[in-house]
């Protein structure tokens, strides 16, 4: 009884960290490093570390648990060949969440239920909506005392937190998997939501993509394009949308996104410049962020070719990338001190081979399961997280380190507990 009672309290007090991390995260990620120190805590003092191990490796989630606390290990090594060495601990402190997540939410299969994971999920987008509303409030309270519409876009759409504000590539991110997720959850004919729930999801369907056009990341609007018409196809095949319904949709949507951009209602400057720069190739010093990453992912190519295999260890890479952009006179890149804006490569230029092999599996194997088991929510997650990292340093800040890890295991619980919920016998009255 005694077991059974520590049991239920630790299972109840991993569920309501959790809920704080998914209600907090949007807005702040200072208090997911606590967060996850406490999930390992509860977890690491129970004395339960075989029947743990037993369930993970029965439920057999043995390669994901590694593969995900790898990245973290590595981290560890990557931090004992680097001559930076406050960087390097800085960063696998950064990456905490790949050791917490998999030791803290792994062993829950088949103790946290799939209500509880509804909610959890559910938390996290009326956070993320409650965020962009708030954006919206700020934004409108500065155009009515300056009336400079430029108050609505980019990095004026991530007020909180000032100059430690969510980047908008991120924001986005946020944005694109809440919105998401309110189409599974509104679509699930087995799930029975609230009224009042079923009312701020279907509320999110509209404000979350507002907020993802203001932001102006322009990942951010190509991943949501990518993924908008998948998810009406989703909701065509669930019968939750007349096929009619969803091509005037699309062609609405179309329309309307050719309507603003033409009209120069939303401020388009980012686009252009983007192509202008395209266009004359100037990647002499550029300001543009284009052809930033371009100038950057070419440095940073050079750099791993030279620390082949092992990398220059983790606390180096922006280091060695700053010593390269001196040389070329790079100076507006210098000043801004820019990682590899890849985590592709940022892995290859920090942690050579193995760690690119590691990252890959670590979008491979989930991505694999999804199209074999035909999980549509996975399989909209990796495109994200694999498209995001093809233009940001996802891993290297906290906004991202915290938010993938934990959002994998948590949805990787959520496909297998939903999995074994479709194929249980109905309860007979």
């Amino acid at each position: 009884m005694e077991r059974l009672t520590r049991d239920q309290f630790n299972e109840k007090s991993a569920f309501w960290l959790l809920a704080v991390a998914m209600a907090t995260l949007p807005f702040t990620r200072f208090l997911m490093l606590p967060i996850a120190i406490l999930l390992m805590v509860v977890f690491l003092t129970d004395n339960l570390f075989i029947s743990h191990f037993k369930t993970i490796r029965e439920k057999k989630l043995l390669l994901p648990f590694f593969v995900i606390i790898s990245l973290f290990v590595l981290s560890l090594i990557g931090a004992t060949y680097s001559t930076n060495v406050a960087k390097a601990i800085s960063d696998w402190e950064c990456k905490l969440w790949f050791l917490a997540a998999p030791i803290g939410l792994l062993p829950l299969y088949g103790r946290i239920s799939l209500k509880q994971i509804h909610i959890l999920l559910i938390v996290f987008i009326l956070s993320v909506t409650a965020t962009a509303i708030g954006n919206f409030v700020i934004s409108a309270v500065s155009y009515a005392r300056t009336g400079e519409l430029s108050q609505f876009f980019y990095m004026n759409a991530t007020h909180f937190f000032g100059e430690k504000a969510t980047h908008p590539s991120y924001l986005s991110m946020y944005c694109t998997t809440a919105w998401v997720l309110s189409v599974i959850l509104l679509v699930n004919n087995n799930l029975s939501l609230l009224k009042g729930i079923r009312i701020l999801l279907i509320a999110a369907l509209v404000i979350l993509p507002a907020d993802i056009i203001l932001l102006q990341s322009k990942a951010g609007i190509l991943l949501f394009a990518l993924v908008f018409p998948c998810i009406l196809i989703y909701a065509v095949r669930k019968k939750a949308l007349p096929l009619w319904a969803g091509i005037a949709v699309i062609a609405g949507c179309l329309g309307l996104g050719a309507t603003i951009v033409t009209s120069g209602v939303v401020p388009t400057d980012r686009l252009y410049e983007m192509g202008r720069q395209l266009e004359e190739e100037n990647t002499v010093n550029p300001y543009n962020g284009t052809m930033q990453r371009v100038v950057v992912w070419q440095t940073s190519c050079e750099v791993a070719g030279e620390n082949l295999p092992f990398g220059t260890g983790t606390g180096d890479v922006t280091d060695e990338l700053c010593r390269r952009y001196e040389a070329k006179g790079y100076t507006y890149i210098l000043d801004k001190r820019l990682n590899c804006h890849n985590q592709y490569l940022q892995h290859l230029v920090g942690l050579g081979i193995p760690g690119l092999l590691t990252l890959l599996l670590f979008i491979c194997i989930p991505l694999w399961e999804a199209v074999r088991q035909k999980d549509f929510l996975q399989g909209m997650w990796w495109l994200l997280v694999a498209g995001n990292f093809l233009v940001e340093s996802m891993l290297e800040t906290r906004a991202g380190s915290n938010f993938i890890p934990l959002m994998t295991v948590l949805l990787l619980l959520y496909g297998r507990a939903t999995r074994s919920a479709e194929a249980a016998p109905p309860n007979n009255p």
